[in-house]
This record gives structure tokens, sequence and C-alpha cells, in this order.
């Protein structure tokens, strides 16, 4: 029994260095810088544009947007490559940038639910990523032009 006791120490540093060395995802980047998500509001519509890190991608079926104080309208994904991944097989995602267009039924204060998944090329998938907007969206048709821009507040990843 005696001899496993050494072990258990050797084990620990031999696995757990190398993840705080390198943070918690080791050589990858952490999902906020690997996948920067910008929020945009004009009228009747928020914009989600999601600046993505060479060497990661976004999968096109694993977006969900949903609203909890108004209706949305239908969102229209762009075109997407076609790529066969290890884990999901033949999947259609993005890179280096997507912008998905959320028409909102009514202006006024809003609160989406923004979930999206990715992978590193190199072999990690993350965990799908969920952000909480609270925004302020001017009415639809209101001849507002002016769209106001900013980040997403990575600390808004609650659930409702």
């Amino acid at each position: 029994m005696r001899r496993y006791g050494l072990l258990v120490p050797l084990f620990l540093v031999a696995f757990a260095a190398p993840a705080i060395a390198g943070g918690a995802y080791g050589r990858f980047l952490p999902p906020d810088q690997a996948y920067r998500l910008q929020v945009q509001v004009a009228p009747g519509e928020v914009l989600l544009t999601w600046h993505i890190a060479a060497g990661y991608y976004l999968y096109r079926d694993r977006f969900k947007i949903k609203a909890q104080s108004t209706r949305l309208g239908r969102i229209v994904l762009p075109p997407a490559k076609i790529k066969h991944d290890p884990n999901f097989g033949r999947v259609a995602v993005y890179y280096r940038q997507v912008r998905l267009v959320v028409p909102v039924a009514a202006g006024g204060s809003v609160r989406l639910r923004v979930t999206y998944q990715g992978c590193a090329e190199s072999g990690l998938c993350y965990i799908p990523s969920t952000r909480i907007l609270n925004l302020q969206v001017p009415p639809g048709g209101s001849g507002n032009k002016r769209t106001q821009a900013f980040r997403a507040d990575p600390g808004g990843k609650s659930a409702w």
C-alpha cells in the first residue's frame, strides 16, 4: 500500500501541471476569446456578430436565440462551409466571422438568451456558451438609423 502513496502525487503533478501552467484551457483560447460576440441594436432588430479566432469555428446548427419579453422574427442563417467534424460528422460551420440579424417584434426592453457552440481545429470542442443580453431596441420603422454598438458582457452568462 505504501508504494502507491508516491504514485498519487506523481500522477497529480504529471496531469495537473500542464493545465495549471496553461490556464483552464491549456494551449487553447478561452471561449470568450475564441468567439468574440459583438452586439448592435437598430430599429426593430438586433445584430449579433461573432469574430472567430484563427483555427476555430462555430457550428451553424448550434445557434439558439430566445427572447423572454418579446417575439422574434425569423432568423436567417448565412451560408456556411461544410466540414467533416470528428465529433459530429458532416456539419456546416463558420470561420472568421458570422453575423445574424434577429428581428424583434416590439421595441423597448428586450432580453435575449443566445447560445452557440464551436471547436478548435486542433481538437477541443467547447460546451455550448450562453449569453444573456439585456437590450434597449428602438421600435422598427421609427426612422432612427443610429446603431448602438457594444461588446457583450462576459459576465452575462447566467440563465434565466
